[in-house]
């Protein structure tokens, strides 16, 4: 049996950090015209986004991934239980500081930057339901599908969530 050179490369940039967190997550220059082509995710049930709740603001992390939307104790969601069911104004607005937070995800190739590869968009829910909305109109319909051939592609003029 031969060695696979090239995933042994691959697997050391791993392991080193050169493919980086920034190299896969792509974010749209503010204020510019750019032109995507989503690819969605094949396991979601026709939804191409997935869709993940993160908690904000605990503790040192930038964001904690929800355990209860994976089915599992979520210690977090029974404090945000506990505190609405005290009634107070004050243990309300403690609750509402910890909802989690939806952030959305799609595989994306960024026209221009095709030698890139597929990269991971990550946005709110506006963009989410800007997505959704381009995608129910029937003029769009499935844009992760070539028609005859070509692309279907979506543009964006960016500002900030």
């Amino acid at each position: 049996m031969a060695i696979d050179f090239d995933a042994i490369r691959k697997k050391l940039n791993t392991l080193s950090g050169a493919n980086s967190k920034r190299r896969v997550m792509w974010r749209p220059p503010e204020g510019e015209t750019v032109t995507v082509r989503i690819l969605g995710f094949t396991d979601n049930d026709g939804n191409p986004f997935k869709e993940r709740w993160f908690y904000y603001n605990i503790g040192s992390n930038p964001g904690l991934l929800t355990p209860h939307q994976f089915g599992k104790p979520d210690p977090i969601q029974e404090l945000i239980q506990k505190l609405r069911d005290e009634g107070t104004k004050e243990s309300y607005e403690l609750a509402k500081k910890l909802y989690p937070k939806m952030r959305c995800y799609a595989p994306v190739v960024v026209r221009g930057e095709e030698e890139r590869g597929v990269r991971l968009w990550a946005f709110g829910k506006t963009v989410y339901q800007e997505l959704l909305s381009v995608i129910a109109d029937p003029d769009y319909g499935d844009i992760t599908v070539p028609v005859n051939g070509r692309d279907v592609s979506v543009e964006f003029i960016t500002a900030e969530e």
